[in-house]
């Protein structure tokens, strides 16, 4: 299954409301779109679909650098094998160490294509099924009240877990949790997410106060560069902690395994580079007996599709929080898995399922 051709287009979408976290506020998405073709073992051509979706506060990346990147790789892999995604990797690792984004639009589009040539299910290409699974809704960082009538909403809606964003201060992040569970009750799941903003006495202080309302996890409390910090955090909470921007690489893996850094790897396609690397990833975390959790950036359903079926493929994922394409005005994508009260669910056909419109 040679690759015969691959386009790289600018993607740009757009909320339906803001998203505020403690990184900023969100009001759309520049991603990249890249359309890879192949050539199947009887002489078709199949096309896949993969999506960028740099975050500049998170990444790094913008939307021009991923074109610039994924165009000027693009032209060296016509003629590769599609399914040798070593090869693929290879080749874009030694053009460039970064550019997750540009890397998982590649890498996912030849995923799909290959999966769609070979009439099979993404997720069974990646060696699982297509099985259900929950997804969390994120409820962006806002007063209390208002994010304890947004988690209402979300929960009537069928969402039973939810992830709450931190990040303003001690007692201000505090009231939110205590609004929110007093709100929808016991029996919704909360996760709640300080994207970096908290330093380790902050984060277990807040833990220590949040800890009585049953929070599952708590994602990224401190700086992604303060290893020291989240190994201190980690051993001392009475919740369990996860990684999220301090993970991008397999060596960043390895370290967080090796130091006992955190009880949860957030694997996400657009840090790893796609699909091919965050199973290696993944791989480390379940031999160091970590358990992972696949979350995504502001995406549209051609990437969330993907990460859908890597979850459903991979029975060391805890849980999902693939939640972006629906904040999404529109999500402009046809077929693919789709959230029904809160759970994934897959419909029949190969590849991801998705293809933009």
């Amino acid at each position: 299954m040679r690759i015969r051709s691959i386009d790289v287009r600018p993607r740009n979408l757009k909320l339906k409301n803001p998203l505020p976290i403690s990184l900023g506020t969100f009001h759309s998405a520049a991603n990249v779109l890249v359309t890879a073709e192949v050539e199947a073992p009887d002489g078709r051509r199949v096309t896949g679909y993969g999506e960028g979706a740099p975050m500049a506060v998170i990444t790094g990346e913008t939307q021009e650098g991923v074109l610039a990147f994924a165009r000027l790789a693009a032209p060296s892999l016509i003629g590769l094998e599609a399914a040798d995604l070593e090869a693929v990797h290879d080749l874009l690792n030694r053009a460039s160490p970064r550019h997750g984004s540009a890397k998982a639009a590649i890498d996912l589009a030849l995923h799909d294509a290959v999966s769609r040539a070979l009439s099979i299910p993404l997720a069974a290409l990646l060696g699982g099924s297509t099985r259900p699974f929950l997804t969390d809704m994120t409820i962006g960082m806002a007063a209390p009240e208002v994010m304890a009538a947004k988690a209402e909403q979300e929960v009537l809606a069928g969402f039973s877990i939810l992830k709450l964003k931190l990040g303003s201060g001690e007692d201000d992040d505090v009231a939110r949790v205590v609004a929110v569970r007093g709100r929808v009750g016991g029996s919704v799941t909360l996760r709640v997410d300080a994207n970096q903003a908290w330093t380790p006495l902050q984060a277990l202080h807040i833990i220590e106060r949040i800890a009585p309302l049953r929070i599952e996890l708590v994602e990224q409390p401190v700086p992604a560069s303060d290893i020291q910090g989240l190994v201190e955090v980690s051993r001392r909470s009475a919740v369990p902690i996860m990684a999220d921007e301090s993970i991008f690489t397999l060596e960043d893996a390895f370290r967080l395994a090796s130091e006992q850094a955190c009880h949860v790897f957030n694997i996400k396609l657009m840090k790893s580079g796609g699909l091919h690397p965050a199973r290696k990833i993944n791989a480390i975390a379940e031999a160091a007996r970590i358990r992972t959790f696949v979350g995504c950036m502001l995406e549209s359903s051609v990437s969330v599709a993907a990460a859908a079926h890597f979850v459903a493929a991979h029975r060391n994922v805890m849980g999902a929080d693939l939640d972006a394409h629906l904040y999404l005005d529109p999500d402009p994508v046809t077929g693919g898995p789709r959230v029904e009260r809160g759970t994934f669910q897959f419909p029949a056909g190969p590849g991801s399922g998705a293809v933009p419109l």
